[in-house]
């Protein structure tokens, strides 16, 4: 298993309150960037780190980015359907100001 991963199913598992089949939205900051619903968990764990493994053998290790480096992910569209509603987001509403 990849250093990265080894632990990391429990962090993953203490999540925010999420409603079924809902991502998981661990405490924990400081994991791997995986996007994943509590039943898909442990397949999504054995992709990243056949993946992981895969890059490394390539020479391109997989490690966290250094922490002076400002680095954001990429937004992820969770529904299906697009609705425009106020009550969807990070935040609940969607208010530019």
């Amino acid at each position: 298993m990849n250093a990265l991963l080894r632990g990391t199913k429990s962090q993953f598992l203490k999540t925010r309150k999420i409603d079924a089949n809902e991502f998981l939205r661990p405490y924990k900051q400081l994991l791997p960037d995986i996007v994943t619903s509590a039943a898909s968990l442990e397949r999504a764990l054995d992709l990243a780190n056949g993946l992981y493994l895969a890059f490394g053998k390539k020479g391109y290790p997989v490690r966290f980015a250094p922490p002076d480096q400002k680095l954001q992910r990429a937004k992820i569209e969770e529904r299906e359907t697009v609705r425009h509603d106020r009550k969807y987001g990070q935040y609940g509403l969607s208010v530019v100001i």
